[in-house]
């Protein structure tokens, strides 16, 4: 039988925001078969976490995610690493926010025989390192995986990104609780989507569960990543009158896109993905109608994760943006799998821990919800937040409780 992983804090100081994190408990009655075998964390030495990060390009805000795997890794050998074994981390090694940046990354990685990969990178790097790490038997946590890397599930690989069928359901549900359009009505969302194959999958799923959903979609726009106007698309989708609309873009085209709909006269709600949930986001927007979702939090002022943001030089940022925290979760998740397969840990044992582990409860309330794999579902988030401005504070706040996903 196998006792259950838990992540637990040790508090010092005056009060909650001097918590610091204690890590895994030891775990009793290791049976998980094929975790006596060599390979992944073969018993001695350090284990070594690998991580890919766009450090460089215009995705440097995805590649928040390493700094947000140190903090963790710190914390993890303070209280004696996994069982018994310290933790050493192996770059960043930078994906240059392109595809072929990622896959050259990828391989810079695999040169260092990690026990595990972070890659902490757009949805195309992680998509160009797939056929790198196919054949590697090293297991691979992505935050940002596109489709492809999850659906169907891919031996070693995980991801704490959204599926097509979760970002659906976040954002059809979500247009109701902003618009507040009961269930039981027929509502009107038009859709505005990068020209991406990473982004044809998420309006695929929505168009395919509009109807289910109760939903008419009005009209569906797709846009380039060079596009610098978006006025006479905001005026024709104004004319349709929508009751929300949804932005699936990158951060500056959401911006363009959520500030020409409201010039044009726009009086419903626009709700965008995760990649524009950032705080700076929000305030470019500065508008009551602009709500977007977030997939980890952001490191609060005062906070234990942005006391761990602060020691690693990216306090800022990480109270910007969630990818600190995301890349926290996924060493933490990474820990979480490794302690339980045992000192001596198989590919094919870490497999089996990993989709056997359960609830990954990631310390400093740093995702909404826990982490959970299973041989079906290799992407482990369970519950994301939507955020919306609020014009009174200059800030965006949590929309109800978080949207269960998993």
């Amino acid at each position: 039988m196998i006792q259950m992983a838990t992540l637990h804090w040790r508090k010092t100081g005056a009060g909650p925001s001097r918590a610091v994190a204690v890590g895994l408990v030891a775990l009793t009655a290791l049976t998980l078969a094929g975790c006596a075998d060599g390979g992944s964390g073969s018993g001695s030495g350090d284990l070594k976490i690998a991580v890919i990060a766009d450090l460089t390009g215009p995705q440097t805000a995805l590649g928040l995610g390493s700094p947000g795997v140190l903090a963790a890794v710190d914390e993890i050998n303070q209280d004696g690493g996994i069982n018994g074994r310290k933790v050493t981390v192996v770059g960043p090694f930078d994906a240059q926010s392109t595809a072929d940046g990622g896959g050259t990354a990828a391989q810079q990685a695999l040169s260092e025989t990690p026990d595990v990969v972070i890659e902490s990178t757009s949805s195309a790097g992680v998509a160009a390192s797939l056929p790198v790490f196919a054949n590697s038997s090293i297991p691979v946590i992505d935050l940002s995986g596109p489709q492809e890397a999850v659906t169907p599930p891919i031996p070693l690989h995980y991801s704490l990104n959204l599926e097509a069928g979760q970002v659906s359901r976040t954002l059809l549900s979500g247009s109701r609780v902003v618009s507040g359009v009961p269930q039981t009505d027929r509502m009107k969302v038009a859709v505005v989507g990068l020209a991406t194959p990473a982004i044809d999958s998420y309006l695929k799923k929505i168009q395919a569960d509009a109807a289910g959903a109760n939903v008419d979609l009005t009209s569906v726009v797709r846009t380039e990543i060079t596009q610098t106007s978006f006025s006479s698309q905001a005026a024709a989708l104004v004319k349709d009158a929508p009751d929300t609309v949804l932005l699936i873009d990158s951060v500056a085209g959401t911006v363009l896109e959520a500030k020409a709909l409201n010039t044009a006269g726009f009086k419903g709600q626009i709700i965008a993905t995760h990649g524009v949930a950032q705080e700076s986001s929000f305030a470019k927007v500065a508008a009551a109608n602009y709500s977007a979702v977030r997939l980890g939090a952001v490191a609060t002022a005062g906070s234990p994760l942005a006391d761990a943001a602060k020691a690693k030089g990216v306090q800022a940022q990480a109270q910007d943006t969630s990818y600190f925290a995301q890349g926290w979760a996924a060493a933490y998740t990474a820990a979480a799998i490794l302690q339980k397969c045992g000192a001596s840990c198989s590919p094919e044992g870490f497999q089996a821990a990993a989709e056997g582990a359960g609830p990954i409860n990631v310390p400093a309330d740093a995702m909404y919800g826990p982490i959970t794999f299973t041989p079906d579902k290799h992407y482990g988030l369970t519950a994301v937040q939507l955020y919306r401005w609020d014009s009174q504070s200059q800030k965006p706040v949590a929309v109800g409780t978080p949207t269960q996903v998993g």
